[in-house]
């Protein structure tokens, strides 16, 4: 009797699972969009104004086109009126001065739209471009303001930490550095400690590039022929006694002077002979 009970109930098992088997297979079949673990049948009517946002299903805004439909994060939109900027879906205005910008030109700056045509984004600060055409290499940026590059006026400006500063046109463009907020020429100038003092060239050694100029605190000199010890320029004596070709690395310094470490040592800040 016991195993007709057991057989009973097995097949009872079979059936159920047969049954449940087939009702998930009409579910698939009829489902036609699946959400992270939730599926739902975008076929009907009241389903099909659903869309999956990130795993989180979400109405349409079936006000506009649904192609115009979009995600921002798990919130949708639509991308004819709105945009998502930085996660979060914001209203784009349409520029008064340009109406025809086609959509995709809408950039953000921040939570801020613009567009990208007339503005420009600086730092968190949307700034309005001195000339709408940009192709890309004609616009520069400074810190919060902008200037277009290919205008004759501002072909001579530059960007010195955050500052505009006009640039020495006297010179060779590729000369022109910055010494903090200052446009100077690396060619008769240089920036010693933030400030731009004048490059004195060296009467003995008037051919020296320009790279070989260092600074002693505000002072300049020539380092194949000086050196600076704690802010004192001085003679270095494998120049003295080998000229340009001596060795430099036995040169050193003992306090504020400089000495040769085959003649000399230095022992408590003074220069003991060998």
């Amino acid at each position: 009797m016991s195993w007709i009970i057991a057989f009973a109930g097995a097949v009872l098992l079979a059936v159920s699972a047969q049954a449940s088997l087939q009702e998930m297979t009409e579910m698939k079949l009829v489902a036609k969009d699946w959400c992270h673990a939730s599926t739902f049948d975008s076929s009907k009517p009241v389903n099909s104004e659903k869309m999956c946002c990130y795993g989180k299903v979400q109405e349409r805004p079936m006000a506009y086109p649904r192609g115009s439909h979009k995600c921002c994060q798990f919130a949708s939109y639509s991308n004819e009126d709105y945009i998502c900027c930085s996660g979060e879906v914001v209203k784009r205005v349409k520029d008064p001065l340009l109406p025809d910008t086609p959509k995709n030109k809408y950039k953000c700056c921040g939570l801020t739209p613009l567009n990208s045509i007339r503005f420009m984004c600086c730092r968190g600060t949307v700034q309005e471009r001195q000339s709408y055409i940009r192709d890309g290499a004609t616009h520069d940026w400074c810190h919060a303001s902008t200037f277009d590059t290919s205008q004759p006026t501002n072909f001579e400006k530059m960007c010195c930490y955050g500052k505009v500063n006009v640039r020495p046109m006297e010179f060779e463009r590729k000369t022109h550095k910055c010494c903090q907020f200052q446009a100077y020429s690396n060619q008769d100038w240089i920036c010693c400690a933030g400030e731009v003092v004048p490059r004195v060239k060296d009467p003995m050694l008037p051919d020296t590039p320009n790279g070989q100029y260092k600074c002693c605190g505000l002072t300049p000199f020539n380092s194949i022929r000086f050196m600076c010890c704690r802010g004192s320029v001085n003679e270095r004596r494998s120049y003295i006694l080998f000229g340009k070709d001596g060795d430099q690395k036995k040169d050193s310094c003992c306090g504020q002077v400089s000495f040769h470490m085959d003649e000399q040592f230095c022992r408590r800040g003074k220069l003991i002979d060998y």
